[in-house]
């Protein structure tokens, strides 16, 4: 009777240990993941920036092929010109 006493509170404080040790394994892993969703929303506003970035140098590239694109007329304008003279 006395054997069957201590298997069953050695069974409650296996249980009972068991259970502290998954609460703080719990805890750990909770831990960890407010670190990586903290990372990830970082993550997330270096991405926007980082295509607001690229959608301003999208058009400034335009603006300026754009104005390469009308520089290179008027120098074929003028090389024209000039080749109309010489001629």
């Amino acid at each position: 009777m006395k054997s069957d006493k201590k298997l069953v509170i050695g069974f409650f404080v296996l249980v009972f240990v068991l259970m502290i040790y998954l609460i703080y394994f719990q805890y750990q892993l909770n831990a960890k993941i407010d670190v990586l969703e903290a990372e990830n929303e970082e993550l997330r506003n270096e991405v926007a920036d980082a295509k607001s970035q690229l959608s301003v140098l999208g058009g400034q590239t335009s603006k300026l092929n754009t104005d390469l694109l009308e520089l290179n007329n008027q120098l074929n304008a003028r090389l024209s010109m000039v080749e109309e003279k010489i001629s």
